[in-house]
């Protein structure tokens, strides 16, 4: 049974596809760091085992969503993004800020629940609008690892090293201008069938 189909059966559909044309190597640490962070913020949101999937978590993301998490209790979770890398930019010393941009859909309703992510049963239609979350990074320490793409869906292992975020903005609070989305460019389509990628290449399925 693949990942995707093992983790439907128990009520989570998911699908992560970063570009491959993203300002950063998807297989550098910091890609590698960008990609947990990203994906375990998601996650987090459903009544789901984030710690198990992504182990490390609230040590490497010591922020409110991670830390004290409003999840859903609905037993049929869907998330499907595509994402990119579009913007790193160095601070004083060894601190970095990355933009990462996103396209598709996260909900928590069994109306919603897709058939299996597949080519025979891809998604329908486009979802939303592209948004940005502004990560700051700290990254002293022993580095994430590189190389992590496979076909599990989650780590199930330490990705983070000893890298931090100290800070996550997604904008779109009440009075504040919305993220510049130009820099995110064609982000793809995202009703085209295919699995995640490049996925993870630990334990967890």
């Amino acid at each position: 049974m693949s990942p995707s189909v093992a983790r439907a059966e128990q009520g989570l559909q998911w699908r992560m596809r970063w570009r491959d044309d993203s300002v950063v190597d998807l297989d550098s640490s910091l890609g590698t760091f960008v990609r947990a962070v990203t994906e375990s913020h998601l996650l987090v949101l459903f009544d789901w085992d984030v710690e198990g999937e992504f182990p490390g978590v609230r040590e490497a993301v010591p922020i409110p969503d991670i830390l004290d998490p409003a999840p859903s209790n609905d037993p049929y979770n869907t998330a499907d993004k595509i994402l990119r890398i579009a913007s790193v930019r160095p601070l004083s010393g060894d601190q970095t800020v990355v933009e990462v941009c996103d396209l598709g859909r996260a909900s928590s309703s069994e109306t919603s629940f897709p058939p299996y992510f597949s080519a025979d049963f891809p998604p329908q239609g486009a979802f939303g609008r592209v948004g940005m979350v502004s990560l700051t990074i700290e990254s002293g320490g022993t580095a994430p690892p590189g190389s992590e793409a496979g076909d599990s869906l989650f780590p199930g292992f330490n990705v983070f090293g000893d890298w931090r975020v100290l800070a996550l903005d997604a904008g779109g609070r009440p009075g504040e201008p919305s993220p510049d989305v130009s820099i995110c460019g064609d982000m793809g389509d995202l009703t085209a069938p295919g699995p995640s990628y490049p996925g993870w290449s630990g334990a967890g399925v």
